[in-house]
């Protein structure tokens, strides 16, 4: 059996998190922050916003010469998490150099080897490369472990948290993020009080982590793949094929790229595809218009939908002005501490919110009844979804998800680029896309590592057996991003699904059907019977 709608929803709203940073702050409620009350308690008075703190020196990029020699370690240990029932799991930790061309100081990497219900199982696994980047693995191996059984009847399952992620030694995690967040929850933060907000946090963990001695600029892609290589290597495995969603899929093409000529890799699955040499914050602002206009359309399309809620688009871009003039205070519950917040959102927020719930398409069959309660005055829907979401910032590493695109995307784009992907779209969506491209690459700038070599930005030209998975809702990895990546991969095949949108392996189960016809023989199509031909109908007033 498949993880439960509940279950699978939690795995993709607390991993897949926005490639824009910011927008996953807003997300996450930083567009509107203070401290917490509850009924007949004494309001805490609201942290002050300290000044951004003065940037370190760069910090060096490794350097890319010849790697000294060095040995990697795998220590088999208990497993750090609760354990699914009925599946033999044996965990352990990698060691490795933090920075190869100076191996001397070592991180340590959480690893868990899902065992296959096979008496005789085949001998190349499959390795799971989450999304983020950032996100935590093995905290949601119970999750996987439920949703991939149909490899786990063939196949073992290798789940870890990359370098800097989860229970990785040492952790990238910028608590300081979060709990800025909480404690100015209910504070109507304009947008420079936001981003001085997020700036100081930021720079206190970084101080934080560079007084640790972490070298961040030796988290990223290549270095991640390295980290996959000699895992290969020290489990014995001569192949494996590599599973990756959202920034996983970033990561699985690096792979291919620096070490699939070896015969190391015997098939890579892309889901939800983001490629290397895409724009991803010129091209933010488009790929989210291109999701909400198709959610449009197909309400226009629907009779009922149409009837019950008309002219959806002019509602709702008229919402965003309203609530941009006037917010709405909505009360939150803290599911964690017990405690209510009266949380203001304004319009911006708003279309942050709506492009998180596009992630899902069954969020997605509710977002229309959603936008007319907020029209009619009634937060009830808009509340519980920002309740579930409050902590998901507890499920992904921050700091190594700036190193990440601080060093492979960032560089490759400017401010006026950005803002010029942004120039043709609804005002409300430029406001907040170009903002959001411009926060992201000032706080790059101050996370001071430098920048990627020009092959971070290029296509991965590789024959390694691909297969391609997209949903046609998808706001931030659209099917152009798969299809980009798929010019450059001869031996592949690209499947789109329709009404379907990020991370299809858990929003649509002919995902894992493809998954598993595909490693069956990673050099024929996969027939495609189950694809979805129609999307999920809209609820009803």
């Amino acid at each position: 059996m498949r993880v439960s709608i509940k279950m699978r929803n939690q795995w993709i709203w607390r991993w897949q998190r926005p490639l824009l940073l910011l927008l996953v702050l807003i997300v996450s409620l930083a567009a509107c922050n203070t401290p917490p009350t509850t009924p007949g308690n004494t309001a805490v008075p609201p942290t002050p916003l300290p000044p951004t703190s003065q940037p370190f020196p760069t910090q060096p990029l490794p350097t890319p010469t010849a790697t000294p020699a060095y040995t990697p370690h795998f220590t088999p240990t208990d497993c750090p998490f609760a354990m699914p029932e009925n599946v033999t799991i044996q965990c352990g930790y990698l060691t490795v150099p933090e920075d190869r061309a100076n191996p001397q100081r070592t991180i340590r990497l959480p690893v868990a080897i899902v065992a296959s219900d096979s008496p005789t199982p085949l001998p190349d696994p499959v390795v799971y490369l989450a999304g983020g980047p950032g996100g935590h693995a093995l905290d949601q191996t119970s999750l996987l472990v439920a949703q991939f059984q149909d490899i786990l009847h063939q196949r073992d399952l290798i789940i870890f948290d990359q370098r800097g992620v989860g229970y990785a030694e040492p952790s990238l995690d910028c608590p300081e993020l979060p709990e800025a967040e909480l404690a100015n929850i209910e504070r109507p933060l304009d947008a420079d009080e936001q981003q001085a907000m997020v700036m100081a946090a930021v720079m206190t963990c970084r101080e934080r982590l560079i007084a640790d001695g972490v070298n961040l600029a030796a988290y990223n892609s290549a270095a991640s793949a390295a980290d996959l290589n000699d895992l290969r290597q020290v489990l014995g495995y001569e192949s494996w094929n590599l599973l990756g969603v959202s920034y996983g899929t970033r990561l699985a093409l690096t792979a291919v790229r620096d070490f699939g000529y070896t015969g190391a890799i015997r098939s890579a699955i892309l889901d939800s595809v983001y490629p290397p040499q895409v724009d991803a914050y010129a091209a933010a602002g488009a790929n989210a218009q291109r999701a909400f206009s198709l959610l449009f359309a197909r309400c226009a399309a629907d009779a009922a939908c149409n009837a019950a809620y008309p002219d959806l688009e002019t509602h709702f871009y008229q919402l965003v002005d309203a609530l941009n003039a006037e917010p709405l205070t909505v009360t939150v519950s803290d599911h964690v501490n017990l405690v209510n917040y009266r949380v203001p959102v304004n319009g911006d927020t708003l279309i942050a919110i709506v492009f998180r719930m596009m992630y899902d398409r069954q969020l997605i069959s509710a977002l229309p009844q959603m936008l007319r309660q907020i029209e009619n005055g009634y937060s009830s829907r808009l509340a519980e979804y920002m309740s579930d979401r409050l902590h998901d910032a507890d499920f992904g590493s921050e700091g190594m998800s700036y190193s990440v695109q601080c060093f492979e995307e960032a560089p490759f784009t400017t401010e006026a680029e950005s803002a010029a992907g942004s120039e043709t779209l609804p005002p409300q969506l430029a406001r907040t896309f170009a903002g959001d491209a411009a926060n992201t690459l000032e706080i790059c700038a101050a996370w001071q590592i430098a920048p990627a070599q020009p092959k971070e930005n290029e296509p991965v030209i590789s024959d390694v057996p691909t297969l391609l998975l997209v949903g046609d809702y998808d706001p931030i990895t659209p099917p152009a991003y798969a299809e980009t990546a798929a010019a450059h991969l001869p031996n592949s095949f690209l499947f789109t699904f329709i009404g379907v949108s990020h991370a299809v392996t858990f929003n649509h189960s002919c995902g894992v059907d493809l998954v598993a016809a595909f490693l069956a023989d990673p050099n024929k199509e996969p027939t495609a019977d189950c694809l979805p031909s129609m999307p999920l109908g809209f609820l009803r007033p």
